[in-house]
């Protein structure tokens, strides 16, 4: 039982990775742009320091963290379509 519940820990891992990574690459330069910003003024909120040993890596973590909750900047919602956003132009 214990090593089924760890391979199916790993495929949501896996699943989790891939589906960040495909989020990453539909955003467009600047919406990525806007996000690591975002990353970084929350890295700044918690008290984390630009030279921490890591600091590239927690930024892609927190990245990571902020396309899960869907909390994106309105330029990174816009890429995706998010509908309160986007703007049809006629």
């Amino acid at each position: 039982m214990r090593v089924d519940e760890q391979r199916r820990q790993e495929r949501e891992e896996r699943e989790r990775r891939r589906r960040l990574a495909e989020m990453r690459a539909s955003l467009s330069d600047e919406a990525l742009a806007a996000l690591k910003c975002c990353a970084d003024e929350a890295l700044a909120a918690e008290g984390v320091d630009r030279t921490h040993l890591g600091y590239d890596v927690l930024v892609k973590l927190k990245v990571d963290e902020l396309l899960e909750r869907e909390d994106l900047p309105a330029d990174a919602r816009a890429s995706h379509g998010d509908p309160e956003t986007t703007t049809v132009e006629s």
